[in-house]
């Protein structure tokens, strides 16, 4: 049976006087789990169909790099600081607190769907979700297929609230997370075609510990962890305290590294063949020239750089700076866009595309201008991004991870960064201790600068950190470094 595909249009006045339909687009998020920005380039479906024909930002980081707090920043567009959700586990944060602080009145979903988008989310949602409610879906969703998150189970024997029934997943290949996201988005995309709609897709890959399909158990049998300069750090003398007591990696946690860096890549395979599965699907429902399909994570991740063994929630590079890569209409092909964005710009992002309203406490802002054939200059863009973890007032500090090791242990204390393209400046709030590099000479942060830089410099970052890490809404916006923040 042929169906009819009904076009939802909004229309402009052109120069002539005629009216001209605008198809509103779909939109796509892909939300991987403690992906690192040097795995995706092991992803050839992922480079060919969405870098190749797309954007990939470079300067792309997240506010916190840990994983609630991370996905109430993309959901919400607001930094920790404003929408409160500081770690993983009540009482501090994970789904109970977003829910109890009634941030699921008002989130992307919520505006889309008010903007006449059809809405859907598959996978994970915010950590320790249900709670005490197995089959809660928040509002804004019209379809939901969200995994029960219990912290020992991923990608076999799950279960996951459908549409409100739960549905239990064994250990057979057909059951395996990645391939059962794919199968339901991809049937989502075949069942909407009336309407625009947007996807929410956040896969539990290639988080620890990772497990791949078992078609993937073989590949990338040799690879080793990447040994970037940062990795087993020769001399951290200029480090503070908690990165100083690390030791030297020995041989068997080296190898422990690497074997653990080939089950994230094997665990990968699936997504990229996810991402195979929905561009065929578009592009056979004849709505792939008019999706946006972006691609992100939620944090970083240490392999061994600075002896840091696993885990995130630092303020260095591998922790914060993660991917983005976008396609969609307008998009230029294979180009690399460098100015500074957030994960706190993801929602007003879509909110613009889609026509619809963001709520009016956001944080971020649209990075659609970036998007277009003519992007505003670099310098006329963020100057300057924020990254947290821990708070002032708590001693608070999420591990996130199974310690087998001191250097596994991370123990990061809290503390206050401003990233900007020139310099990554971090404060910590309890030890009052301070960090300071040159990305630019200094990429892999090897050389902290603070003792032997000059105190007008140090100023200047100081004051622009101190306003950022009050700040709300349009405030957040830092244009110029000269004279505090300006309004986009």
């Amino acid at each position: 049976m042929q169906f009819l595909k009904i076009v939802v249009v909004v229309f402009f006045i052109s120069q002539s006087g005629c009216r001209q339909p605008v198809e509103r687009p779909n939109i796509i998020l892909i939300v991987t789990d403690d992906l690192d920005r040097r795995s995706v380039d092991l992803m050839p479906n992922l480079q060919a169909l969405v870098a190749g024909p797309g954007a990939t930002f470079t300067n792309y980081f997240a506010n916190v790099a840990l994983c609630c707090p991370a996905r109430a920043s993309i959901l919400r567009g607001q930094y920790a600081q404003n929408h409160q959700v500081k770690t993983n586990r009540a009482p501090l944060g994970g789904f109970e607190k977003f829910r109890e602080l009634g941030h699921e009145n008002s989130t992307i979903a919520t505006w889309l769907q008010t903007a006449g988008y059809r809405t859907a989310l598959f996978g994970k949602y915010l950590n320790d979700y249900p709670g005490d409610s197995p089959t809660h879906i928040p509002k804004g969703w019209d379809e939901w297929y969200g995994l029960i998150q219990e912290r020992t189970r991923h990608y076999f024997n799950y279960d996951m609230n459908a549409n409100g029934k739960i549905v239990s997943y064994g250990d057979e290949p057909e059951d395996y997370e990645t391939d059962v996201l794919s199968r339901q988005a991809a049937d989502f995309i075949r069942r909407n075609r009336t309407q625009p709609f947007f996807i929410y897709l956040a896969t539990s890959a290639p988080h620890s510990p990772s497990v791949p399909a078992p078609r993937h158990g073989k590949e990338f049998q040799g690879f080793k962890a990447p040994s970037p300069p940062s990795f087993n750090e020769a001399d951290l003398s200029d480090k503070p305290e908690w990165v100083r007591n690390k030791t030297g990696l020995s041989d068997t946690e080296i190898a422990q590294l690497d074997k653990g860096y080939r089950r994230r890549l094997q665990s990968l395979r699936a997504v990229d063949e996810m991402i195979e599965n929905l561009i065929a699907t578009l592009e056979v429902e004849e709505q792939l020239e008019n999706t946006y399909l972006f691609f992100v994570s939620d944090n970083g991740f240490h392999r061994g750089e600075h002896r840091i063994v696993s885990g995130k929630n630092t303020p260095y590079d591998e922790s914060t700076n993660v991917p983005l890569l976008v396609r969609g209409p307008g998009v230029s092909s294979g180009q690399k866009i460098e100015h500074l964005v957030q994960d706190v710009d993801l929602a007003p992002t879509f909110a613009e595309l889609a026509g619809a309203t963001a709520g009016d406490f956001v944080d971020g802002r649209s990075f659609g201008p970036l998007l277009k054939n003519n992007p505003p200059p670099a310098n006329a863009w963020r100057q300057a991004a924020l990254i947290t973890h821990g708070w002032r007032q708590g001693l608070f500090f999420e591990h996130g991870i199974e310690h087998n090791s001191k250097n596994d242990r991370q123990d990061t204390p809290a503390f206050q960064a401003l990233r900007t393209k020139d310099y990554l400046y971090v404060e910590y709030t309890t030890t009052d201790e301070c960090e300071l590099y040159d990305v630019h000479k200094d990429p892999y942060q090897l050389q902290n600068l603070y003792a032997t830089t000059d105190s007008v410099l140090i100023a200047q970052l100081a004051k622009q950190l101190a306003i950022l890490s009050k700040c709300a809404g349009a405030d957040c916006f830092i244009t110029t470094m000269e004279n505090g923040y300006g309004k986009n």
